[in-house]
């Protein structure tokens, strides 16, 4: 097989409809679920600067936040989302929600990735709001059977206004798309977000098991970590992956079965830049 070797520089699109979860998954059991941990599932590189009717927090807004149970994004929630110029819209996103009830801006959008033999759960954190954001908590990826098959610690110290931060989940067997959030807390960020906009190259060939990628962003800020998602035309995640650039630019090779790999088409990269305080 001929190695292949491209260049992208997308900007990210709008989707025209949600896909349930279980029908991505190819589950056949619902996956909407709310307790009182919240456990729920209902519903770049080239990202532009983000562009979005940001949502005015009030001084009370501003405080720390709780969590009650996950709520359906609201119609004026759905249109701010439709509208980002970022690669959040690149994704096929499976689930979109919201599990602080009184900040239904902070969107939680939920889609599975292929993760060699199994499939993960790419969960991504977006804020509609006009100030910067922390959020944290513990996540667990469940199966049909209430069972967790799937943990990973969610701290993003800093979500810009109409930027989105990235965690994944390995899961040890399928899970069916709800997550079980525990300690979730929302608070106004320490830090000052930055703008970044970035470029990429994936090269390599498909059948040695690995494509290479390498990025560099433009930005005023401070990378500490980039999220990458390989995606197909359809914007099905692929394979995702963490990179710890010392700089502004990175390069790092991602590893897959070869038939995975083969329908790359593009890939999403999402980093949250800060500034010094």
């Amino acid at each position: 097989m001929a190695g292949v070797m491209f260049t992208l520089a997308g900007c990210g699109f709008q989707i025209g409809h949600e896909t349930p979860l279980n029908e991505v998954l190819g589950t056949t059991e619902a996956t909407t679920e709310a307790t009182s941990e919240v456990t729920a599932t209902e519903t770049s590189i080239a990202t532009t600067e983000a562009q979005t009717e940001t949502t005015e927090m009030t001084s009370e807004d501003s405080n720390s936040a709780g969590i009650t149970s996950a709520t359906e994004l609201d119609d004026s929630t759905r249109e701010q989302l439709s509208k980002l110029d970022t690669d959040y819209s690149k994704i096929a996103w499976g689930s979109t929600y919201s599990i602080f009830e009184n900040y239904p801006g902070v969107v939680i959008s939920v889609t599975p990735f292929v993760d060699y033999d199994n499939t993960g759960l790419v969960v991504g954190i977006t804020n509609l709001y006009d100030t910067p954001i922390e959020v944290h908590g513990s996540l667990s990826a469940l199966a049909s059977d209430d069972s967790v098959v799937g943990n990973a610690y969610l701290y993003k110290s800093c979500v810009s206004a109409g930027d989105t931060a990235v965690e994944y989940i390995h899961c040890d067997s399928a899970p069916d798309g709800r997550i079980l959030w525990e300690d979730a807390k929302m608070s106004d960020s320490t830090y000052k977000g930055a703008s970044w906009t970035a470029d990429y190259e994936i090269t390599g060939n498909p059948a040695d098991g690995k494509i290479n990628v390498s990025y560099n962003a433009q930005t005023a800020g401070k990378i500490t970590d980039a999220c990458i998602l390989l995606l197909d035309s359809n914007g099905y995640v692929l394979a995702a992956t963490y990179d710890y650039p010392s700089g502004n630019a990175g390069s790092l090779s991602i590893y897959g079965t070869p038939e995975v790999l083969s329908k790359t088409e593009s890939l999403a990269i999402f980093i949250n830049p800060t500034m010094d305080n």
